[in-house]
């Protein structure tokens, strides 16, 4: 017999679900915040006065400080999607905790991503760091 969810039955309440959202969310919403306000910065810098270019790091570099720039951008854009879909879907509820976890996992993937980019950037563009 098909296990299907009834008006109501199995639903996490919605502040529980967007409280758990945060707490996984917040680490990497940190980390990610010291990254862009100290870290990028300097590396910005260090690539300026440094003579050697970025060649084949120029993907990883583009791909980072895209979301460097655009970061508090998306995560502005899924709030706002997540408050409609609160405020004008009925069928969201079933689905609100799986998106939810979803889309913290995607952005705490995100975060790792990016941080491995920056961190490949430096080296390759500073190969003497490893000395």
């Amino acid at each position: 017999m098909m296990n299907t969810l009834s008006s109501g039955a199995n639903v996490e309440p919605r502040w529980k679900t967007y409280l758990k959202g945060v707490g996984f969310l917040l680490p990497a919403i940190i980390l990610w915040e010291v990254v862009c306000f100290k870290c990028v910065p300097i590396l910005v810098k260090m690539l300026q006065n440094s003579e050697s270019h970025l060649g084949s790091a120029e993907g990883f570099w583009g791909f980072s400080m895209f979301f460097v720039r655009n970061g508090f951008s998306i995560l502005a854009a899924i709030l706002v999607v997540f408050v409609l879909f609160e405020l004008f879907s009925r069928a969201w509820k079933p689905y609100r905790r799986s998106v939810v976890g979803g889309v913290v996992w995607l952005l705490n993937s995100i975060v790792i991503c990016v941080l491995a980019s920056l961190f490949t950037v430096t080296l390759i563009v500073f190969p003497s760091l490893l000395r």
